[in-house]
């Protein structure tokens, strides 16, 4: 369940902000900058959420380069496809932000989580900035184990439904209250 693994994650933090990604995605280095940059005009506690380019990626990045992000950059630019504004799998937010989270599965279909944390920010009227044109969040494309959903699946999915309050509290990226611009 998430909300345990945003606990704990909290209990064991010992810095000011904390980020989590779905595991499919490929940070881009000036992530903590930006951050630096948002806390710098935002004074008191904030959330950043971002939208994914999808991509299809199939050669290990060689970590080792400095410039290891410049050119998966470079390669992909005009390769992508910005998801919908479902898509978001990143979040940064300050530690025990989001310790009142309802016990919600991680995975598909409508895992639902990702709209319980844009909605419990503007809920509690903290900023919740989209950094998606601000910086480049890469997803990497994976087959989905194709044919029909699993109907534990649709089960979880229902569960996750109602334990975000319903539909109505299914917030996306459109719900964020502040844009980061490319220039800052």
């Amino acid at each position: 369940l998430i909300n345990y693994l945003f606990s704990q994650s909290s209990v064991m933090a010992d810095t000011d902000w904390m980020a989590y990604a779905n595991c499919d995605i490929i940070l881009p280095p000036d992530l903590p900058a930006l951050v630096d940059r948002i806390a710098s005009q935002i004074h008191g506690p904030f959330v950043l959420a971002g939208r994914r380019w999808n991509i299809n990626m199939d050669e290990l990045i060689d970590f080792e380069d400095p410039k290891w992000f410049e050119k998966l950059d470079g390669r992909f630019k005009d390769d992508r496809t910005l998801y919908g504004t479902a898509g978001m799998d990143l979040f940064v937010f300050p530690p025990h932000f989001y310790d009142d989270m309802p016990p919600f599965p991680i995975g598909w279909p409508g895992a639902k989580y990702d709209n319980w944390l844009v909605w419990y920010a503007c809920h509690r009227q903290i900023p919740i900035v989209d950094i998606t044109d601000a910086t480049t969040i890469y997803h990497q494309n994976h087959p989905l184990g194709g044919g029909a959903v699993h109907p534990e699946k649709w089960k979880e999915h229902r569960i996750s439904l109602k334990l975000l309050g319903g539909y109505g509290r299914s917030y996306d990226i459109r719900d964020t209250t502040h844009i980061a611009l490319a220039n800052g």
